[in-house]
């Protein structure tokens, strides 16, 4: 994968040693080398990382057993339109995409904390594009921080969810009418016919822990929405954040051949506190040609 060459104006590049720091995924992981280990080993070995609470956002336990519902998002610049985004949260057991679009996630609480400092430029003034949106928490901060407009992105059954946390946002009300939802599967034909009904492009696309264990069938269809929604030669930009849970190279690799380049969001350029070595967050972008 070729990176981009550090520039003044580009936040966050990082074209030295961008493999050990960024796609440690990319190293495979140790393989179950006997034939007589037994199915959960050999399950166990596809994951790299089992992350532990951090104390960034409600738990399994804090949804289930103490009934927490909502999660406060306490917005630390000062120039933004609220102080805090609330988002509702809780596990639904009834449909596997809805349980994981009614949670937060640490990557999103790292890569909105980074939106607020070194990242602001990305989506001040800008029009966003959030995928896998889940509880919207990420577009919506973009939303407070000063974006033009914010479309939030995700499967059918998690749209109402978001639209709730659209309109409990107390004091956006002036810049509500400037976020909206939008039904959007991945894949190139479903992303191609939404790009037909939206009338401007995107200048940032947010992606916040969107590659999951036992759902690399999506990585294919994910890589597809990229290609469309970034075409080449296109100035827009992808921040892209997720926790290394597994290896994920196949992604990174489809990526590559379609012509993208990354640059590695470093740590000094994350907040202090939100951040993890297993968390990366990243900038996608084409090389325009010349």
């Amino acid at each position: 994968m070729e990176l981009e060459e550090e520039r003044p104006d580009t936040p966050g590049s990082d074209p030295e040693g961008w493999m050990d720091s960024f796609l440690p995924g990319f190293n495979a992981l140790t393989a179950c080398e006997s034939d007589e280990e037994d199915e959960d080993a050999a399950r166990e070995a596809r994951f790299k990382h089992r992350p532990k609470p951090r104390g960034w956002v409600p738990t399994f336990e804090d949804m289930v057993d103490r009934k927490q519902d909502s999660f406060q998002f306490e917005i630390e610049a000062k120039d933004s339109q609220i102080g805090v985004v609330e988002v509702e949260v809780g596990h639904r057991t009834c449909n596997g995409d809805a349980a994981t679009a009614s949670s937060v996630w640490d990557s999103a609480i790292v890569l909105t904390r980074y939106l607020e400092g070194k990242g602001r430029p990305y989506i001040r003034g800008k029009t966003i594009l959030e995928l896998g949106a889940g509880t919207g928490l990420v577009g919506l901060v973009a939303a407070a921080l000063g974006a033009r407009a914010v479309v939030l992105s995700d499967l059918d059954e998690a749209i109402p969810g978001i639209q709730r946390n659209i309109e409990r946002q107390h004091g956006m009300e002036k810049t509500r009418s400037l976020v909206q939802t939008c039904k959007l599967a991945w894949g190139r034909s479903n992303t191609e016919a939404y790009i037909k009904s939206y009338p401007e492009s995107f200048d940032t696309i947010l992606v916040a822990d969107c590659l999951l264990p036992g759902a690399t069938n999506l990585f294919p269809l994910l890589a597809e929405t990229l290609d469309v929604l970034l075409a080449p030669n296109s100035k827009g930009d992808i921040i892209f954040a997720y926790e290394e849970r597994m290896d994920c190279s196949e992604f990174w690799e489809m990526l590559t051949k379609l012509g993208f380049q990354v640059s590695v969001i470093k740590p000094m350029d994350l907040h202090t506190k939100y951040q993890a070595d297993q968390i990366h967050v990243l900038r996608i972008f084409r090389q325009p040609s010349t």
